[in-house]
């Protein structure tokens, strides 16, 4: 647990390569699972009665095949809170689509969101789901990272955006690639569906941390015993709601901390120390 020194404000993700790694969260920079979903049908689909999951699987085999991605909103443009509402066609014809999650990522990869949708089943046809921003995700450009597909036979497909590296325009997304157990991944020929988020107003800046100190004696921890980590922490937003702290030897062992205030006592600007529990062999 943190306990703090001095005072004041923060947001972020951080690594310390002197033997551990630090990462410290802004409100929701994890994956929002199973935010509600909304999932239209845009072409007819065949129902079928349900009967159990494997007597109805048979010889499937296959793994549904997504053909299109695309984005609904007008012009791309999702204002904050709001909704992308993502346009996706599928191949199915045996045992139908049991589930599909979908990923969000801002270009500069400091939010993730995401929604999964179970209902089912779906075969062949174009779809529509509602995919939520995540509570502070940024203004600019997003895209759809991931979508995940599996049908009833358990056969599953993974969707990612594909990044290239540009000496001048940096990171760019422009198709997905897609993964299956078993088979090596393909690049596809389905354009990356972009989109532009605007409207959000709430704390944009992360924290920072400008010092870091070891303050056991000498550096030594004797076992079992914690590491003492001093931390000066910059914050001028909404507060800082995680710390995780990594510590590793040389041979690979490791020991972590996490820190998770409650609402009420988020971490401002100011010098705060946090023991990580030391249990490597050596």
């Amino acid at each position: 647990m943190g306990r703090m020194l001095d005072h004041p404000r923060m947001h972020l993700c951080f690594t310390a390569l002197i033997g551990f790694v630090l990462l410290i969260y802004l409100p929701s920079a994890a994956y929002a699972n199973t935010l509600g979903s909304n999932c239209e049908t845009s072409s007819q689909t065949r129902t079928i009665a349900h009967q159990s999951l494997y007597a109805q699987s048979g010889g499937d085999e296959e793994a549904p095949v997504i053909t299109s991605v695309n984005i609904l909103n007008k012009d791309a443009i999702v204002q904050h809170p709001g909704y992308v509402t993502v346009e996706v066609s599928i191949e199915e014809n045996e045992t139908g689509v049991r589930y599909l999650i979908f990923g969000i990522r801002s270009l500069n990869g400091e939010k993730l969101g995401g929604v999964d949708w179970t209902d089912g089943p779906l075969y062949s046809g174009t779809y529509t789901f509602d995919v939520p921003l995540p509570e502070n995700a940024c203004n600019g450009e997003w895209c759809i990272d991931l979508i995940q597909i599996e049908d009833q036979a358990g056969n599953a497909a993974f969707y990612q955006a594909r990044g290239t590296i540009d000496g001048d325009a940096g990171l760019t997304y422009d198709a997905f690639y897609t993964l299956q157990e078993g088979v090596s991944s393909q690049l596809t020929s389905i354009p990356i569906a972009l989109f532009t988020v605007e409207g959000f107003t709430g704390d944009l800046t992360p924290p920072r941390i400008t010092d870091i100190k070891i303050m056991n004696q000498d550096g030594r921890v004797e076992k079992p015993g914690n590491l003492q980590v001093q931390l000066c922490i910059l914050e001028i937003g909404d507060g800082v709601t995680s710390v995780d702290i990594y510590a590793s030897s040389s041979n690979r062992q490791s020991s972590v901390h996490y820190y998770r205030p409650d609402e009420s006592r988020l971490l401002q600007t100011g010098t705060y120390v946090f023991d990580v529990p030391v249990d490597c062999q050596t």
